[in-house]
C-alpha cells in the first residue's frame, strides 16, 4: 500500500527545495513499501 500523505509531503518538500535552488532535492529518495495482509489473501502453497 502507498504512503499517499507522504508521498504527498515529501514531494512538495522537495520542490519547494528546488525553486530555493538547493541541489540535493534532485537526488532519488526510496520510500519503502508496507505490506498490507488482508482477508482475502490466500495461504501459501505446499
Amino acid at each position: 500500500m502507498w504512503d499517499v500523505d507522504r508521498m504527498a509531503s515529501l514531494a512538495v518538500e522537495r520542490a519547494v527545495l528546488r525553486l530555493s535552488g538547493d541541489e540535493t532535492a534532485d537526488r532519488d529518495l526510496v520510500i519503502p513499501p508496507r505490506l498490507v495482509v488482508r482477508g482475502t489473501t490466500a495461504a501459501p502453497r505446499g
